[in-house]
């Protein structure tokens, strides 16, 4: 439930006219000694205001009975003892009825508390003398309420209409003349000769002369429209435009205040024929859906093209709309009698090398405006890799804001020194690298190094699996070099081999040495049919619809990460359906048609598969089946063709044996001691402790997970009594060994 407002905020809100009444209504409470104000004591100081008074006599069927009933009532409240100060507090009514004003205000898309609103709210009090007169000696409600909000727009009903900060609502400022001043504030434009072709084309027709531009967020929309406009002011667009001018709807006046059926109606019409009246005229609707849904509102039987008809078959008049394409899909892709009159043109996202001219053009104003020096480097930069490595965003949007950060990023480290500072390509990379969560996108420490020096990082972390890692990291260079699909993930690997060998643990350190999130989900949770669908969304009208998919969630959050499904095997078979599309194309479709990127995805599946079979190939004479071709053997009968055929590579993980266990207990113990030493304990192991851990926690079946249990139950027990009561309390150093076949502490 929304929190209340205090009195002081919903003072705050209120106009000056709003405030001038609350003032007097407090003073004249105090003044007949009558401690609690009700909504009846603030429509009398209300009435006190000539402009206000003169607008409900102009619709109350018998003003003085209403004014008398309300007298009556108030005189008929109880007064205080002279003896007794008065404070004016207010009733349960009268703070009910300031809540329900603050609602109204936020429901007309407004941030200051007008009359308007309050009188709207006190017809909606219940139990209310102040409702049952209004709604009484009021003859017509609606007529009553549109005059009270022109009341509040007005100079003489209130003074916020001139001082407030929000726009007036005559028609000449619902429109935005797009003139010479106005276009050398806004993004000029590089390329997009088709788009403004076609659009000139369109509105040159003598039927279906309007247009509406579909494009995503940012992809240069208003920019087109904002050329067309300049071409038109310059003369340069054909004969049927002459002395042609270009008005920018302002949608938040049109807007602003409407709660009334019939309100939209009339400000449309105002502003519609005072600009058909202005000779040759394109009106630009930016966001044409909340125009759209404004009259949705109103009423389900409103039309917007109902609306617009008059202007919409006029010569001198042609309309340019613009909206994504999953409003044009949600509002007006089955309006028949819309398409009738607009023509869709679709802008799609600008080229990478428009993108770097675009910019190239636009950066004085930036450079003007930090104090800084782009280098061209950084631009070309910036533009090439938030195209391939931030996604939910499109070109020029990502690159500019890209730019601008990193421009106001030397602002607040260098302030006045700035001047000696430019952006580079450095600065670039490593803003990015933080914005993704991807160190391996960092310049400087050379990034190539970084690639280079991968494969040996990894092993030094895991052991016995050297020819996995190489094959793994050999395949993701290759993806960094621009030699695999430029629509697939990074790499798409299928890890099989015994439990405990480190297939997990590789995934897990190739994160971390990519410098990228490890997103891990453990497919044993998927084995029925309708848990899969979890990971795009339940279908419309099932439960969790809202929520959307956990995996296509997962990336949009993560897009640069290492994608582990563990046991892969254990799902139901529809999860490859998912799994071959995002192999094949690097993109899913959630519930609600949103895509995630898998484009910086490192796929790793895991999967025990064959592994039971491996042991077995070495077994008779003259064999010569190695344990890695019987695993693929059995991978083979395990998984589809089709999915394994979109595999990067299948990395097969050697067993256990004794060279990799001493390894892994060297590490594990490494691991124990670091804990240890936050206790101020050292462990020394002898030999023949070593030797005993090393027995009891090699196994070919188990891998590494049984040197875990050894260590846990037969080491830790040891350690953990004395840390915590006995002689290692305030630290020291734990000695182990061997007697009687079991470990002691010394």
């Amino acid at each position: 439930m929304e929190k209340e407002t205090s009195l002081s905020d919903l003072y705050n809100l209120c106009d000056d006219f709003l405030k001038k009444v609350i003032e007097e209504m407090n003073e004249s409470c105090i003044e007949k000694r009558q401690g609690i104000a009700t909504p009846e004591h603030l429509m009398a100081s209300m009435l006190n205001q000539p402009q206000f008074s003169k607008t409900v006599e102009r619709y109350c069927s018998n003003m003085q009975a209403f004014v008398s009933e309300l007298s009556e009532y108030i005189t008929s409240q109880e007064t205080l003892p002279e003896d007794v100060e008065t404070h004016c507090v207010y009733s349960h009514q009268l703070l009910s009825l300031l809540q329900m004003t603050l609602y109204t205000c936020k429901a007309a898309g407004t941030s200051v508390i007008k009359v308007s609103h309050l009188v709207y709210a006190m017809y909606e009090l219940e139990d209310s003398l102040l409702a049952y007169l209004l709604k009484q000696y009021i003859t017509d409600k609606v007529d009553f309420l549109r005059a009270v909000i022109d009341l509040s727009s007005s100079s003489t009903g209130s003074e916020t209409a001139a001082k407030s900060d929000a726009p007036t609502t005559s028609s000449s400022e619902r429109a935005i003349l797009c003139d010479d001043d106005f276009l050398k504030t806004q993004t000029p434009i590089v390329g997009r000769e088709k788009e403004l072709e076609l659009l000139t084309q369109i509105l040159c027709r003598r039927d279906t002369h309007n247009a509406l531009l579909v494009g995503e967020i940012g992809v240069g929309k208003s920019t087109i429209v904002h050329e067309l406009a300049r071409r038109l002011n310059s003369g340069i667009l054909p004969e049927r435009f002459e002395a042609g001018k270009l008005y920018k709807l302002n949608l938040k006046s049109l807007l602003e205040g409407v709660h009334l059926r019939g309100d939209l109606e009339r400000r449309m019409s105002d502003t519609l024929g005072s600009l058909s009246n202005q000779g040759n005229v394109v009106i630009y609707i930016e966001e044409m859906q909340l125009l759209f849904s404004a009259f949705s509102k109103q009423a389900e039987e409103l039309d917007m093209v109902s609306l617009l008809k008059p202007y919409l078959d006029w010569s001198n008049v042609r309309f340019i709309g613009s909206c994504t394409p999953k409003d044009y899909t949600k509002n007006f892709s089955d309006q028949k009698r819309f398409e009738k009159y607009f023509q869709k043109v679709e802008i799609e996202e600008p080229s990478v090398e428009d993108s770097i001219r675009i910019l190239q053009s636009v950066l004085p104003k930036y450079e003007e405006f930090h104090g800084v020096r782009y280098e061209a480097e950084a631009i070309d930069y910036a533009v090439r890799a938030t195209s391939k490595h931030l996604h939910g965003s499109f070109l020029l949007h990502k690159a500019i804001a890209l730019l601008d950060d990193a421009g106001a990023y030397l602002v607040s480290h260098y302030g006045k020194d700035i001047a000696s500072k430019k952006v580079d390509k450095i600065l670039v990379s490593n803003l990015l690298a933080k914005l993704c969560k991807n160190e391996s996108l960092l310049v400087e420490g050379d990034g190539e190094e970084r690639l280079a020096t991968l494969e040996s990082r990894i092993l030094s972390k895991i052991y016995g699996q050297d020819a996995a890692v190489r094959l793994i990291v050999e395949n993701i260079q290759m993806s960094k070099a621009g030699l695999l699909d430029d629509g697939k993930p990074l790499a798409s690997f299928l890890f099989v081999g015994p439990t405990g060998v480190g297939k997990t643990e590789v995934a897990n350190v190739l994160a971390k040495e990519l410098g990228v999130e490890l997103v891990r989900f453990d497919m044993s949770e998927y084995v029925e049919q309708y848990t899969v669908s979890k990971l795009i969304g339940s279908p419309a009208g099932y439960v969790g619809y809202d929520e959307g998919g956990l995996l296509t969630e997962a990336i949009r959050k993560n897009p640069n990460c290492v994608l582990l499904l563990d046991e892969i095997e254990k799902a139901h078979d529809s999860i490859y359906n998912i799994l071959l599309q995002v192999m094949d194309y690097a993109r899913l479709t959630d519930n609600k048609g949103n895509h995630a990127d898998f484009r910086n995805v490192v796929l790793i599946m895991t999967s025990n598969a064959g592994a039971q079979y491996a042991s077995r190939a070495s077994i008779g004479f003259g064999s010569t089946v190695s344990a890695g071709e019987t695993m693929i053997k059995q991978v083979k009968k395990t998984f589809k063709p089709e999915f394994l055929n979109r595999l990067t590579a299948s990395v097969v993980f050697n067993d256990m044996d004794k060279t990799m266990a001493e390894r892994v207990l060297n590490k594990k113990i490494g691991i124990l001691q670091e804990r240890l030493s936050a206790r101020n304990v050292s462990l020394v192991l002898s030999e023949e402790a070593r030797a005993y851990l090393l027995e009891k926690g090699f196994s070919r079946e188990y891998g590494a997970r049984e040197m875990d249990r050894a260590i846990a139950t037969r080491l830790k027990p040891l350690l953990t009594k004395e840390i915590l009561f006995g002689r290692l309390k305030n630290g020291g150093v734990a000695s182990v060994s061997i007697e009687n076949d079991n470990l002691v502490l010394l």
